[in-house]
C-alpha cells in the first residue's frame, strides 16, 4: 500500500523540508502545476483579446493629441503667470513695509501733538492713527492674498508638470499604435522583407565571389555590411517626419 504523504500549504514550511522530502516533492509538483495552469490560461486569454482597428487607434490618438495639447497650453499659462504672481508679493511686501513706517511717523506726529498740548501749545491736530492702522491692515490682507495666489499658482504649476508627463506617455503609446496598425506600415514591412531575403541571396552568391579575389582587403570589401553613405536615407526622412507630424495631426497619413 502507498503510503499518503502530507500536504503542505505553507510555502516557508515547505522550504525547509530537505528538497527530497516527499512532503516537499508534493508542494513543489502542485505548485508548478498550478503555475502551469494560470499561464494556459492567460495565454488564452491573450490569444482572445481583439486587437483595436486602426480606426480605433486614430481615434485614441486624437484624444491624446487634444489632451496633449491642452495640457502644454496650460503649463505655458502657469508658467507665463508665475513671475508676475512673484511681482505682486514683492510690490505688497513693499506696500507693508510703507504702511508700518507710516503708522510709525504718524505715532510719532501724534506723540509731539500731545507733548505740544501738555505744554499749552496749539497746533494742528494729526490724523487719527486708526486710519494709519487701517492702512497697514489693508496692506497685510493684500500681502496674504499675493502669497497665497502666489503658492496656489506654483502648486498648480508642479500639477500641471506631472499631468503633462503621464499625457505624454499616453500620447507616445496611442502614436505607437497608430503606427503599428497603419497599412502603411504592414507594406512598409513587407516591402522590408522582400529586400532583406533579396539581400540574404545576393550576399550568399558574393561570398562564393569574394572568396577568389585575391586581397584580403577587397575581399572584405565585397562582404562588409557597412553603407559608405552614412546620411539618412530619404525614405527614413519621410517616415521620421511623417510620425512627428502625428504628434500634433492625429489624422496625418504614414508614407506609402
Amino acid at each position: 500500500m502507498t503510503e499518503a504523504v502530507e500536504i503542505i500549504h505553507d510555502p516557508r514550511s515547505a522550504m525547509l523540508l530537505p528538497s527530497n522530502d516527499p512532503r516537499r516533492v508534493a508542494f513543489e509538483a502542485k505548485v508548478a502545476q498550478e503555475l502551469a495552469a494560470r499561464a494556459v490560461k492567460e495565454a488564452a486569454a491573450r490569444a482572445a483579446e481583439v486587437p483595436p482597428s486602426p480606426a480605433d487607434c486614430r481615434a485614441a490618438l486624437r484624444t491624446a493629441v487634444a489632451r496633449h495639447g491642452n495640457l502644454t497650453r496650460r503649463l505655458r499659462d502657469l508658467t507665463k503667470a508665475l513671475p508676475a504672481a512673484d511681482t505682486s508679493v514683492v510690490q505688497a511686501r513693499r506696500a507693508v513695509e510703507a504702511a508700518k513706517q507710516a503708522l510709525e511717523e504718524a505715532t510719532a506726529t501724534a506723540a509731539s501733538h500731545a507733548a505740544a498740548r501738555a505744554l499749552g501749545m496749539v497746533g494742528t491736530t494729526p490724523p487719527p492713527l486708526r486710519n494709519a492702522r487701517a492702512k497697514l491692515a489693508d496692506a497685510e490682507d493684500a500681502l496674504a492674498i499675493s502669497r497665497a495666489a502666489a503658492a496656489d499658482l506654483a502648486s498648480q504649476h508642479q500639477e500641471a508638470e506631472q499631468t503633462l508627463v503621464l499625457a505624454r506617455l499616453g500620447l507616445n503609446e496611442a502614436l505607437s499604435a497608430v503606427v503599428v496598425s497603419d497599412l502603411a506600415t504592414q507594406k512598409l514591412i513587407e516591402e522590408f522583407e522582400r529586400a532583406r531575403r533579396q539581400y540574404a541571396e545576393l550576399r550568399q552568391a558574393i561570398e562564393v565571389v569574394a572568396s577568389h579575389f585575391p586581397t584580403q582587403a577587397r575581399r572584405l570589401a565585397l562582404t562588409s555590411d557597412q553603407i559608405a553613405d552614412g546620411r539618412p536615407s530619404a525614405k527614413r526622412v519621410a517616415w521620421e517626419r511623417a510620425i512627428a507630424t502625428l504628434r500634433e495631426d492625429a489624422d496625418a497619413e504614414l508614407p506609402t
